[in-house]
């Protein structure tokens, strides 16, 4: 294993798992993976069935490292009887913190989720939630970073506090590898508008278990907010 292309230190937990499908479900009873911890010298070993091969890092680990998107993935397969030998690529993180405020008052919102992600790691995601002072932290790794707030039903199944919308576009920023903390600039919301109303069938009864959707628009961004009526 290796971490930016240096070898990887030991105590790195990783969880390892096989599928003859080709699916990414673990075939190995009965917990459905191996978990496995790196040795002195940045290696590992596990048995496991034959097959599609699955690298994931297990909790505790996902913080200051992140698997490398990998190129040859459809490759990494293992055959009955045999010893695989391969290398994961790891990126090293840095913690980022923010804060995420009102645009009207600048107080400071409570219980919103925040993505940041990397360019570099295009498949992993972290979501982050404000605390009662609106701040959040996560684990990026460095280069083009993008933060935003999603909308419901895109990362994040929690919605927004009402009566906030998330922002049109999410903020890029440029992290170098050098830095150690980084403080990233305010998330301001809008507020959007309350609204009501009744759903009601071709005969003008009322429909239960309707989805509105809300469009508005804030000096030229769009954001949308989804209304469940149970």
């Amino acid at each position: 294993m290796r971490i930016n292309g240096r070898p990887a230190p030991a105590g790195i937990r990783l969880r390892v798992g096989s599928s003859r499908s080709g699916s990414r479900q673990f075939s190995l009873p009965p917990s459905g993976h191996a978990e496995i911890v790196t040795d002195d010298t940045g290696g590992f070993e596990a048995e496991v069935l034959s097959g599609a091969l699955f690298v994931h890092l297990a909790r505790g680990s996902t913080q200051r490292f992140q698997l490398a998107p990998r190129t040859d993935s459809k490759q990494l397969k293992c055959a009955a009887g045999q010893r695989t030998v391969f290398t994961i690529d790891l990126l090293a993180a840095v913690p980022v913190v923010g804060v995420v405020r009102d645009k009207l008052t600048g107080e400071p919102v409570a219980g919103v989720p925040v993505t940041v992600s990397s360019r570099l790691a295009r498949t992993h995601n972290v979501v982050a939630f404000t605390n009662r002072d609106g701040e959040y932290a996560a684990w990026v790794v460095p280069g083009e970073v993008h933060v935003g707030v999603p909308a419901r039903g895109a990362l994040s199944a929690i919605p927004l506090p009402p009566p906030y919308l998330p922002p049109a576009k999410a903020m890029t920023h440029q992290l170098a590898n050098d830095q150690s903390v980084v403080a990233l600039p305010p998330i301001e919301l809008n507020r959007g508008p309350v609204v009501g109303g009744t759903v009601v069938n071709a005969d003008g009864q009322p429909l239960d278990g309707a989805t509105v959707y809300a469009i508005v628009d804030h000096g030229g961004e769009q954001a949308y907010r989804i209304v469940h009526r149970v």
